[in-house]
């Protein structure tokens, strides 16, 4: 593993739970809270959304369905924007309906879920000066806190924290993202 963070030369993590996963502050979805804690409610709750994904003809039908609605429902104000954009929307929705199209998509999301469990096993002295965390400070899908979490595990990591943006600061900040990699 020391050997792959010589490799690196930079990264940012964006919007994502600090490990081990405490649902109870790392995600404010359904279906996040309770996969973990009830697995038989997250797996039904993750094959409906499998459904409602597939059924649909496009981004505007399944955000009109029950996990569509939650999802809308779980996003901040600046979020409920990104939405908005056709571009994007349609984007995402394209890439979730081709993962969701895989047989087995709904044990991969679960065992990813379970993997959040598990502390993160890296050699954080390795990082010093090469990572980024950026989290949106209106961010309702995954609590700021997280980013806090992850910057105090790699000593040198820069932490920016975006006041007005959500969950998807990636977005909005394209182009500072392309002017800190290269």
């Amino acid at each position: 593993m020391a050997c792959f963070f010589q490799r690196i030369n930079r990264g940012v993590v964006v919007g994502t739970p600090d490990l081990p996963f405490d649902a109870s502050v790392a995600h404010n979805l359904f279906f996040a809270k309770y996969a973990l804690k009830l697995p038989f409610l997250g797996a039904l709750a993750m094959k409906n959304m499998r459904r409602q994904v597939l059924k649909a003809d496009g981004p505007t039908a399944f955000l009109r369905s029950i996990p569509g609605r939650q999802i809308l429902h779980a996003c901040s104000s600046c979020d409920l924007k990104f939405f908005s954009d056709p571009v994007w929307i349609n984007l995402m929705y394209q890439s979730i309906s081709e993962a969701f199209r895989q047989t087995d998509s709904v044990r991969v999301v679960l065992d990813e879920h379970r993997l959040f469990l598990t502390p993160w096993n890296l050699p954080f002295k390795k990082v010093d000066g090469k990572l980024w965390v950026w989290h949106g400070g209106e961010d309702k899908t995954c609590s700021v806190a997280n980013a806090y979490g992850i910057a105090r595990k790699f000593e040198g990591a820069g932490l920016e924290v975006f006041p007005k943006q959500g969950h998807y600061v990636l977005f909005d900040n394209l182009d500072r993202l392309a002017g800190l990699l290269i």
